[in-house]
């Protein structure tokens, strides 16, 4: 079955009056927006060089891919007129911030606002663990500001979207903006991207277009409801993230009916471990596990895994010197954390008892 790449080579030499943005695009384009193109003097896909894009993309998880997804926008006549304009990136240790939005210019008037998802650093991953505890994160409103922003200095309309972080920032940005600014949005696209527990968005709600691979994981947090599509990935467990093995047909995915039982367990356990968990204990939980990760002097995870063993023992020791009050919340939590899962398991097992 095809995916992004092989959806841009085929449909590469139709314009968008031929083939309208669609489902397809919107990934691709929330895909891109991981490059760094700040080393580049191009604004278009088609100026850019191959030395460009490796450079661009080896920031990314998936430089190889990137790479080709890059080269394909740029040979393409559907992409490669397409302009960004007003990168920003903001990085935040204090606020426990990292944030990156990029808007592409597909028609006149007419602009994709892409939101950038985790990056492998700590900082970003401690963003995501806060949602769990805080009404809102930093990341969220600098969405917000940048939309509102990018509205007040283009004319038109826009589609918002994002993959994983990202796809919960486009959501955040639409529903909290002014409703005048709100009848100048298409669609807004969550890939993977977690919820907001159970906040509502009525009034954009037939524009919202949410879709997670068959055993989603990070599309599950903080999600208790069914508004999502079911997509197709060829890969397993948390790879299936990578939106390159999400399945293309024709200008969509490939749709299942729901998501699969360790899908449907993950969402159980970690949300009632959200609700049931006080946010206090949530959050001294997670700010002293974070502080001891960067106690190693590591930013991200690949240099967590440099010299790992050293890095571990450090960890450990933190652990073991901790205060005694501090280990008694670790094992509270982790110990609530258990209970709970072995409660989703059950269930769910009695929800979908085992075909005879």
């Amino acid at each position: 079955m095809a995916n992004l790449i092989d959806y841009l080579n085929k449909n590469g030499t139709c314009s968008f009056s031929t083939l309208p943005f669609n489902v397809v695009d919107a990934a691709i384009l929330a895909q891109v927006s991981y490059l760094d193109f700040n080393q580049s003097n191009a604004h278009k896909f088609k100026d850019l060089t191959n030395e460009e894009i490796s450079i661009a993309a080896k920031v990314t998880w998936y430089p190889e891919e990137n790479v080709l997804l890059a080269q394909a926008l740029a040979q393409s006549e559907r992409f490669g007129n397409v302009e960004w304009i007003a990168p920003l990136e903001l990085n935040d240790r204090k606020k426990e911030q990292q944030f990156f939005a990029i808007t592409f210019q597909i028609a006149p008037e007419l602009y994709y606002l892409a939101f950038g998802g985790t990056d492998g650093s700590l900082l970003g991953i401690k963003e995501d663990l806060n949602m769990s505890f805080q009404t809102t994160v930093p990341s969220q409103q600098s969405g917000l500001k940048y939309f509102q922003k990018i509205a007040q200095n283009y004319s038109g309309q826009f589609y918002l979207g994002g993959h994983s972080k990202g796809g919960n920032v486009a959501i955040y940005a639409g529903v909290k903006s002014p409703l005048q600014l709100q009848d100048r949005i298409k669609q807004i696209y969550n890939f993977d991207g977690p919820g907001f527990g159970d906040q509502k968005y009525e009034k954009l709600k037939d524009r919202i277009t949410k879709l997670i691979p068959q055993s989603s994981i990070v599309g599950r947090l903080l999600d208790p409801t069914n508004d999502y599509q079911v997509v197709l990935s060829n890969a397993h467990g948390f790879h299936q993230h990578d939106l390159f093995t999400w399945r293309t047909e024709s200008d969509h995915f490939v749709n299942l009916n729901e998501p699969d039982r360790f899908s449907q367990y993950f969402s159980v356990a970690t949300n009632e471990i959200v609700n049931l968990i006080d946010d206090d204990y949530k959050a001294y939980y997670i700010d002293t596990l974070y502080d001891l990760l960067i106690s190693t002097e590591s930013e991200s995870f690949a240099e967590l895994k440099e010299n790992w063993l050293t890095k571990t023992i450090l960890i450990l020791k933190g652990m073991k010197d901790a205060d005694p009050d501090l280990r008694k919340v670790w094992l509270t939590v982790t110990k609530n954390m258990v209970e709970i899962s072995f409660k989703s398991t059950k269930i769910l097992f009695r929800k979908n008892p085992k075909k005879q």
